[in-house]
């Protein structure tokens, strides 16, 4: 086969193998030794292009019917235009070589714009952070001084009032030292004292606080007080103790809680009416069984030995022996449903200074059932 003739198998089918066949009887050069002149060759190298809109050239089939009758075939093979003379509907109307660098350059911004967004993004959250932060402070270093509980009032007024309630005139200077560490400086310690008489606090309540203002409040302390008179073989008589109402002005100064100035004596606060509502009706057959259960339940509570008169699972402390049970005055169980009622009962107590005195109280009794036989048996205990 001459050199660059392709197989015939890749190009033609049975034209080119009779115009083969044809030219071997009349005496045609053999293919190795070249294709005579003037003879276009058979099959010429087909140029190809990588743009699909580029053909590649080969023989008409006019060409092939000329040489198939013997008639010599021109070997002037029209012009190929070049690749890049040829019209493409890539370059024509799509316009791939120049779109390339403005997708690049709207690739670039569009980069450009989004880091642009990020950082005012970046920006406006600064600023904000910057902003909560500035006024946090401001309103820090606005507000008044933190709050003081009023535990820590109540304490400070209670302390100070026993000390302000206690004086004698036999060491005048006693009180003065005892107040000065509650009182701004500067403050004189007498508060108002004119450092005669005899008195002494026997113990103090306190009371509500009420706040004034920023870092101000009053505490309103109760003390129990007596009195002396001058007389007696001591010099001295003791009165009977009496109760004394005080309104303390208490400042937050420094971290730190003081009496602000010279306390006021109140008024004993009014005792508002009050009528208690009326009790159920009395179950009194219940009343009459449980009167003898009732008794050992007391003499129990005042000795403090509750295992077998309370109901099971009750949690009661009694009296530890500081009295002793002398009777029961009055007991009654209220009427009820079901296998709890309510009782009230009048009780005598004796005590170790020789003073008998009554109490009432108030119970709660469950019916506990067991080997065929019931009890009516305390569950709670309080006051009336």
């Amino acid at each position: 086969m001459a050199e660059g003739r392709p197989p015939l198998r890749t190009r033609f089918g049975l034209t080119g193998i009779l115009f083969l066949l044809r030219r071997r009887r009349k005496g045609d050069p053999p293919a190795d030794q070249g294709t005579p002149p003037g003879v276009l060759p058979l099959l010429a190298p087909v140029r190809t292009s990588t743009r699909r809109s580029q053909r590649s050239w080969h023989p008409s089939s006019v060409h092939l019917e000329g040489l198939a009758a013997g008639r010599p075939v021109p070997t002037t093979v029209p012009p190929v235009r070049p690749v890049d003379a040829l019209p493409t509907a890539a370059a024509s109307e799509w316009n791939l070589g120049t779109d390339r660098p403005m997708a690049a350059a709207g690739r670039w911004t569009l980069q450009v714009l989004l880091w642009a967004a990020v950082l005012l993004v970046l920006a406006a959250g600064a600023q904000s952070i910057v902003r909560t932060v500035t006024t946090f402070r401001t309103a820090l270093l606005s507000v008044a001084p933190p709050p003081w509980g009023d535990a820590q009032a109540q304490r400070v007024a209670t302390a100070f009032a026993t000390d302000y309630l206690t004086w004698d005139s036999a060491d005048a200077a006693a009180r003065a030292r005892a107040l000065a560490p509650y009182l701004p400086a500067g403050t004189d310690p007498a508060l108002g004292w004119d450092g005669r008489g005899r008195q002494a606090v026997l113990f103090a309540i306190p009371g509500e606080v009420e706040r004034v203002g920023p870092g101000r409040a009053v505490v309103r302390v109760d003390a129990r007080v007596r009195q002396y008179q001058r007389g007696g073989a001591a010099g001295w008589t003791a009165l009977d103790p009496i109760w004394r109402h005080l309104a303390v002005p208490m400042a937050l100064a420094g971290g730190q809680v003081m009496v602000s100035g010279a306390p006021a004596y109140l008024g004993q606060t009014a005792v508002p009416a009050y009528s208690r509502p009326a009790d159920p009706g009395t179950d009194r057959a219940v009343t009459q069984a449980t009167i003898a259960d009732a008794e050992r339940f007391f003499f129990a509570y005042a000795a403090d030995r509750l295992g077998l008169v309370t109901a099971p699972g009750t949690m009661l402390t009694g009296l530890g022996g500081s009295v002793s049970f002398v009777g029961l005055d009055a007991w009654t169980v209220f009427a009820g449903t079901g296998d709890e009622r309510d009782a009230a009962a009048t009780v005598r107590w004796h005590d170790a200074s020789g003073a008998t005195y009554r109490q009432g109280y108030r119970l709660h009794l469950v019916r506990v059932i067991a080997h065929g036989a019931s009890r009516w048996l305390v569950d709670r205990i309080s006051s009336v």
